[in-house]
């Protein structure tokens, strides 16, 4: 991944994202979500899958229909991986209560 090729348009995506899953964990954290709760777990998957959409803004540039006829980049699959992990948790979490 060189960053020094994207655009300032690719910048700036970047840095939107970025900056939603820093608010997402300031918001997890300042309104007391429980630490090892389903919420908790949560809350992680989606600020892994921004955080894999940040480091992936040219996915955000195609079209939906080329994004995903394509293979995904290494940092976007991670992300997916991270995502699926925290969910999983998060309902066996509630499951197991």
């Amino acid at each position: 991944m060189n960053f020094s090729s994207w655009t300032a348009k690719e910048r700036l995506i970047s840095g939107a994202f970025f900056a939603v899953a820093v608010g997402c964990l300031l918001y997890g954290f300042t309104t007391g979500v429980p630490p090892m709760s389903s919420e908790f777990f949560s809350m992680f998957a989606v600020v892994s899958l921004v955080v894999g959409l940040a480091l992936t803004p040219r996915f955000m540039l195609q079209p939906l229909r080329e994004s995903l006829g394509s293979n995904l980049s290494k940092p976007m699959r991670v992300a997916l991986g991270f995502f699926c992990a925290f969910q999983l948790i998060a309902v066996i979490r509630v499951i197991v209560g």
